[in-house]
């Protein structure tokens, strides 16, 4: 990983294909089309309870360890969290 280079942005893109490869997964399994509706896909997106990432303790911890690991520098680290932090703000 370039170190050099801002990468929250390939985070993100790695959850959204994720996401897509899960949507494509259930649809072809429930034989439906991408304009169709999935139940089960609908119910997964409105799970009661569910918290956003950056609300959630597990997600929160986990994203903490792992900026920790690959940023070891704590000037580098800090400013991640910082960009980090304005990126939820907007």
């Amino acid at each position: 990983m370039d170190m050099g280079r801002p990468t929250l942005h390939l985070v993100y893109e790695m959850w959204d294909e994720m996401i897509e490869k899960v949507k494509t997964t259930i649809y072809r399994h429930d034989g439906k089309k991408g304009n169709e509706i999935s139940i089960f896909y609908e119910v997964l997106n409105e799970v009661p309870n569910r918290l956003p990432p950056d609300k959630d303790v597990e997600i929160s911890e986990e994203r903490n360890k792992f900026l920790r690991r690959n940023f070891p520098s704590t000037e580098e680290r800090k400013m991640t969290f910082q960009k980090f932090a304005r990126f939820w703000e907007h």
